[in-house]
């Protein structure tokens, strides 16, 4: 759902990945300024359930500018910036998420084209890759290509039985690493050590398969790098 904070969030973050120091540069004065004034107003006798909901609203006002400007940051640096909401978060199906994908990219300029994924968004930039030349391919915390019966089963402890079968369904597909590796000019893979997802298993599945050409950052301090973990970005 396109409008909840979380995927707001995910939205504003993925454009801001794509010039990380640039977009922190054009972003980080207002942000501040914002934070001082209200961690400055929370002291003592302060109605703090108020203030809460008065930097609740007022981050969202900020926030609503913040994507136009990003676009506009990375318009003039040569870049065509396109953010999107998959369809059917509640439930994926792999094959629809790549249909969509592959619209938005025909749709776009391939001829300069990057890719971010992250988590069951990675395995997808993965896929993509297989197909389109691609400039930069970052992988953050992807879920695994057909991953083992012993993970799925470790999961099964965090998810119902039709979560997990939506998530072993998604993963079971392989991949061609030989066509993603010459597609791919620039890959790197950002994994944390306290992901609950993304286990050592997945990591070394990886690290093995692109250890010869990728970038490979493993943070022993991360988890699974969402924003709900108050991750805004990538520590690279």
């Amino acid at each position: 759902d396109g409008r909840t904070l979380w995927w707001r969030h995910e939205r504003m973050h993925r454009l801001a990945l794509l010039d990380l120091d640039g977009a922190l540069a054009r972003l980080a004065a207002e942000r501040d300024e914002f934070e001082r004034d209200v961690v400055g107003r929370a002291g003592a006798g302060v109605d703090r359930a108020a203030l809460c909901a008065e930097a609740f609203a007022r981050a969202e006002q900020i926030e609503a500018g913040w994507e136009g400007a990003l676009r506009e940051h990375l318009n003039k640096h040569g870049y065509q910036a396109r953010s999107f909401d998959q369809p059917n978060t509640e439930a994926p199906e792999f094959e629809e998420w790549l249909a969509f994908a592959e619209k938005q990219i025909n749709e776009s300029n391939k001829e300069h084209l990057s890719l971010i994924g992250h988590s069951m968004g990675g395995l997808l930039a993965l896929k993509l890759a297989e197909k389109y030349k691609v400039k930069k391919l970052i992988l953050v915390a992807p879920v695994g290509s057909q991953p083992s019966e012993k993970y799925f089963t470790e999961m099964g402890k965090r998810l119902n039985r039709e979560e997990l079968d939506v998530f072993k369904k998604y993963q079971n597909r392989s991949l061609n690493s030989a066509a993603i590796k010459k597609n791919a000019a620039e890959i790197a893979f950002v994994f944390g050590l306290k992901d609950p997802w993304i286990n050592e298993e997945i990591r070394n599945f990886y690290i093995k398969l692109f250890k010869d050409v990728a970038e490979i950052h493993v943070f022993d301090t991360y988890a699974h790098m969402s924003e709900s973990e108050g991750v805004t970005d990538l520590p690279i």
